[in-house]
């Protein structure tokens, strides 16, 4: 007996139904149906080479760069409140070599906690246990954001070759971009069965991340649990082209990130705890939002987010200010030593003397000159000019805290621009520092 045509297509179509191949023009929606509380334990890992851009006498230099980063955490999702997440880092550690030098960064035990908070200009990671370290904050605020996962999904029914753009506050949040210049992000249903779809992620954006001009090209690769409805794994791609910024070198680099998630049943004990801390109010107090540094030449302060670190060594440490992206000002810190058996007003003298031979400085009005309010147990000095740094106007301003007989000169300075910008933010700065022992 002959079949017929029709007899065979539907054959075809049994059997396909049957093994869990789904026809291209049958819809599949592609929504996450997450909900305020939902657990998921997150595990990501990061590898990164590339070269830094740096200029040296006069001339170009590439400097080899290789990373590594892995995380593991759980997380708990309220997207819409603030904070809005909540997460227990089990790990979070990073190496890095640069020009043969190995980094590596990890998180102190008492900050594995932290609450995410999110606003206009991105994601603010806090330890209820006090300022994270500057290295603590880039462990836990660069890695991909698994706040936004949900959001490259279409959140709607789509065939097989369908596609959608991801909107582009979702591209500057993947991206770490402080503003989005453009964005063709553009997400795509690839495959799908009865349990799983799969996805790609292609495009390109550019944006500004740190004051520096960013140009990133992706290729990545999801995987969609249609049962639980969520996304459980995404293989990123990613190529970076980075002009140099006023805290940053110029860079190029790929980077591949591998992430998994599972949702989870319970809190577990250590969210539990840190929960427990969650704050009142739509923001974290003032104190969770600053910085700490600790150097080893025996001083230490709290700072706020927006001074970056730009060199430490075992003389300096420089740190310069954003606003925005926008650079302000800078300040340098270093010991100083009186000369042998200096008095109190011999030394200060002595610092005075040494401001005005201060390489390239200028000085032609002065702004001020005296003590400046600090806490107990030290003393400041305070004299601030406007003059001229290697023939640019400027207002720098230098100061010798005392504590206890042992000294440090930090010497701020901005362009005459970016003086009211800049406002008492120095002296703030200058005012958190106290002497400790040295390491």
């Amino acid at each position: 007996m002959r079949m017929t045509r029709r007899e065979m297509m539907s054959g075809v179509l049994a059997v396909a139904v049957g093994s869990g191949v789904r026809a291209a023009e049958t819809p599949i929606v592609l929504a996450e149906t997450t909900k305020a509380g939902d657990v998921f334990q997150v595990e990501l890992q990061l590898v990164l080479a590339g070269r830094l851009k740096v200029d040296r006498d006069d001339k170009p230099e590439l400097i080899p760069i290789e990373a590594k980063a892995k995380h593991r955490y759980r997380e708990r999702l309220d997207i819409a409140a603030k904070p809005a997440a909540a997460r227990y880092y089990a790990e979070a550690v990073s190496e890095s070599t640069v020009a043969g030098e190995r980094a590596v960064k990890k998180l102190a035990e008492d900050r594995r906690g932290i609450f995410v908070y999110r606003n206009e200009e991105g994601l603010i990671p806090v330890a209820p246990a006090g300022p994270l370290a500057r290295e603590e904050l880039e462990l836990v605020a660069e890695h991909f954001d698994t706040i936004a996962l949900a959001s490259l999904l279409p959140g709607q029914a789509v065939s097989v070759g369908g596609s959608w753009t991801i909107p582009n506050d979702v591209v500057q949040s993947i991206s770490h971009f402080d503003g989005l210049i453009k964005a063709g992000l553009v997400g795509r249903l690839v495959s799908a069965t009865e349990k799983r779809a799969r996805i790609a992620i292609e495009g390109t954006a550019e944006g500004v991340e740190q004051g520096a001009k960013v140009k990133v090209t992706i290729a990545a690769r999801g995987e969609f649990d249609r049962d639980k409805s969520f996304f459980d794994r995404l293989e990123w791609s990613q190529t970076d082209e980075r002009e140099a910024g006023p805290v940053s070198p110029a860079m190029d680099a790929k980077v591949s990130i591998v992430l998994t998630r599972s949702r989870e049943d319970s809190l577990g004990k250590d969210l539990e705890t840190l929960l427990a801390k969650r704050p009142a109010g739509p923001k974290p107090p003032e104190l969770w939002t600053q910085l700490r540094h600790v150097d080893p030449n025996g001083y230490e302060f709290v700072y706020g987010r927006d001074w970056h670190v730009v060199v430490r060594n075992d003389k300096h440490l420089v740190l310069r200010l954003l606003d925005r992206g926008e650079y302000v000002a800078q300040a340098t810190f270093a010991t100083w030593k009186p000369s042998a058996g200096a008095d109190e007003k011999t030394a200060l003298a002595e610092f005075v003397e040494a401001t005005r031979k201060s390489p390239g400085w200028a000085p032609e009005k002065v702004l001020e000159n005296g003590p400046m309010p600090v806490g107990e147990g030290r003393s400041v000095y305070r004299l601030c000019a406007r003059g001229k740094q290697d023939g640019v106007d400027v207002v720098q301003a230098f100061h010798l805290l005392d504590g206890g007989g042992r000294h440090l000169a930090i010497a701020t300075v901005c362009n005459v621009g970016m003086a009211e910008k800049l406002g008492t933010r120095d002296a703030a700065l200058v005012a958190a520092v106290e002497m400790t022992p040295k390491k």
